[in-house]
């Protein structure tokens, strides 16, 4: 484990190095060429391990499934009934002090790594987006609290809660075929899912005309499998969309312009990648 971490910590450092070693040279007008492109600098490495090495891996797959898996069990060791991301965001049975504080500190610096990234990955006319998602996920989290008291069931706190989770998944189906991966196939599958987890949902949680399954954890939401790949689909389309890693960040000197086309959601500079 400490030669994996050692490893990644070298490929950092020389991704870093490298960076710094065009910046410099470019600010200073040493070379001033119409394209800058990041060579390689992996050498001999395996390209999956830079990948696993990059900061779009750590903030939008390590850290979410990471927090998604350990405060879903968390739930689930407390009685929760269900396994969605709701479960795993508010347990659904009292929990100590300790495990409220720990719950909320991961999703919190999940929800704000997310928040970080496309923020600067973003350009500036697309900002707002990732201001969306920070509203979002933090209306979701917040919203469903039910730890302390039975208040939470049939209150306003818990048809906000719906209402926020239908906005998260809405938003990431209309953003993930509008801004990161832009085909017209890709927007008809998200529209779909959304309108079939919205309509299975609502088939059980209120008009409750849908039998148990049987399968544990899932019961009667057979919508489970729908909202959830939705959100893992979305946040592995972003990690791969995002063409920050070496080798592939090209940038015009003069515009900012992307040789990859019209799309600027790829549109990184060596400032970014700097910071």
């Amino acid at each position: 484990f400490f030669c994996v971490v050692q490893n990644f910590a070298i490929m950092a450092c020389r991704n870093q190095v490298e960076v710094c070693r065009i910046l410099s040279g470019t600010m200073l007008g040493m070379h001033r060429p119409e394209i800058l492109r990041i060579s390689d600098a992996a050498g001999t490495q395996p390209s999956w391990l830079w990948t696993l090495a990059e900061e779009r891996t750590l903030r939008l797959l390590i850290i979410p499934f990471g927090t998604v898996l350990v405060t879903l069990a968390m739930s689930l060791m407390n009685g929760s009934e269900f396994a969605f991301v709701s479960d795993a965001l508010n347990s659904e049975k009292p929990e100590p002090m300790q495990q409220v504080i720990s719950r909320y500190y991961l999703w919190h610096l999940t929800i704000f790594s997310i928040f970080s990234f496309k923020l600067r990955a973003l350009p500036s006319s697309l900002s707002y987006v990732a201001y969306l998602n920070l509203f979002a996920f933090l209306l979701c989290l917040w919203s469903g609290f039910k730890t302390w008291d039975g208040s939470y069931w049939k209150s306003w706190r818990q048809y906000l809660h719906w209402a926020s989770s239908g906005i998260v998944l809405i938003l990431l189906s209309v953003e993930t075929p509008a801004v990161w991966w832009r085909e017209q196939a890709v927007g008809v599958a998200f529209a779909a899912l959304v309108v079939i987890f919205i309509a299975a949902f609502l088939s059980v949680a209120v008009f409750h005309a849908i039998p148990s399954t049987g399968i544990p954890w899932v019961g009667p939401h057979v919508e489970f499998p729908f909202g959830q790949v939705q959100i893992a689909v979305g946040g592995i389309t972003v990690l791969f969309a995002v063409r920050a890693s070496l080798g592939v960040v090209e940038c015009s000197e003069s515009n900012g312009q992307s040789e990859m086309g019209e799309m600027p959601h790829i549109n990184f500079c060596l400032a970014h990648l700097a910071l």
